[in-house]
């Protein structure tokens, strides 16, 4: 596998330069790297908030800052379902009142037989996670002394969720028991990047079949989809992911840090259409097709899992919030020097992120 990164593409006239991680490339922690953190405050309903962020760049081959850093997953068999408002009562969990879209996105266990794309998912959540972590330590005096009193604990305990939000999780042995199964593959709640526009009349955000997904979909044969050509269905799925940074302290959460991404692209494959990926067998996806759709709080409408509130990768969404059709629910390091922070860039268009990562893959 190549160390070095890849270049896709840059915007010239912005500055802007970006990168596209696959197997093929590989992924370097010494070249991951999160800006300082910026304290921020904003005021929402009358109430003042203050939140911590970094960004997440990419060291290219050419020493130059490139962000967001973009990966591609290996293809795994997953199970994608609709996401209604928490806590809402099943009765109502119906397509027009869906509010977004995530899809259960499985780890391979570690073996010796993993195959180069199975290796790479592997590693590049690990290498991401691990330098969230590592940066509580090496952010200290930029942040609030909590972050820093969870981390500690954390050390104590040996237990590094309790600092920093897992991407992966397992689920728990049953509705009734919380004990996480540990026979199961480790799963990753995705959300879609999906916006809601608001009733004109209401100012109420839209449901249902008014959503939009900027998750681009591909199917068989190439194909654009929606969303809901896919819930409910057992399929194989790539994904494209974009790591965005970090929430330091997050409101009403218990964790120092959650790692906030986007799901740019998936590529779907109906369950007949490929073969059974090995390691999978244990991974329960439905045969049948008219199964209900999952629920739990679901993401936020700007696609962007950047709080505690979101469907994805939340510790409070795996348990009693998640109800999926298999009837399953999901359950110090060396310390690196800080780094200055890239210089500001303009943000690349959707249609030039897009055409860059169709360039990748095609490679």
């Amino acid at each position: 596998m190549s160390a070095q990164s890849h270049v896709i593409g840059q915007n010239m006239e912005g500055g802007v330069r970006f990168v596209v991680l696959s197997h093929e490339t590989g992924i370097r922690k010494d070249r991951l790297r999160l800006t300082r953190p910026v304290k921020k405050t904003q005021t929402i309903n009358k109430v003042k908030t203050v939140r911590y962020t970094s960004d997440f760049y990419y060291v290219d081959d050419a020493n130059k800052n490139c962000k967001p850093p973009t990966t591609i997953w290996t293809t795994q068999q997953a199970w994608t379902s609709m996401s209604f408002p928490y806590m809402s009562d099943e009765s109502t969990h119906q397509e027009e009142n869906c509010i977004g879209f995530k899809t259960a996105y499985p780890l391979q266990k570690e073996v010796e037989t993993l195959t180069p794309p199975e290796k790479f998912t592997q590693s590049c959540s690990k290498i991401i996670y691990d330098e969230v972590y590592s940066s509580l330590v090496t952010f200290k005096d930029d942040l609030p002394e909590d972050c820093f009193d969870i981390y500690e604990k954390a050390e104590k305990r040996k237990d590094r969720s309790l600092a920093v939000r897992p991407l992966f999780n397992f689920r728990n042995k049953s509705v009734d028991d919380k004990t996480p199964d540990i026979t199961k593959s480790q799963v990753m709640y995705i959300d879609f990047s999906v916006y809601a526009p608001k009733d004109e009349t209401t100012k109420k955000a839209l449901t249902g079949r008014a959503l939009k997904c900027n998750t681009e979909i591909t199917g068989p044969g190439n194909k654009p989809m929606s969303p809901f050509d896919i819930c409910g269905k057992p399929g194989f799925i790539q994904v494209v992911i974009e790591w965005l940074g970090v929430n330091w302290l997050p409101n009403n959460s218990k964790m120092a840090a959650i790692i906030k991404y986007k799901l740019n692209q998936i590529t779907w494959k109906p369950a007949g259409a490929v073969s059974v990926p090995r390691l999978l067998s244990n991974l329960d996806v439905p045969e049948s097709e008219d199964q209900e759709e999952g629920n739990d709080a679901g993401p936020s409408t700007s696609g962007v899992v950047d709080d505690d509130n979101s469907g994805s990768s939340g510790d409070d969404n795996l348990d009693d919030d998640f109800d999926d059709p298999t009837g399953k629910k999901p359950a110090k390091v060396e310390e690196p020097e800080p780094e200055p922070a890239p210089a500001p860039v303009k943000k690349m268009s959707a249609a030039e992120r897009r055409a860059a990562v169709q360039k990748s893959k095609a490679k």
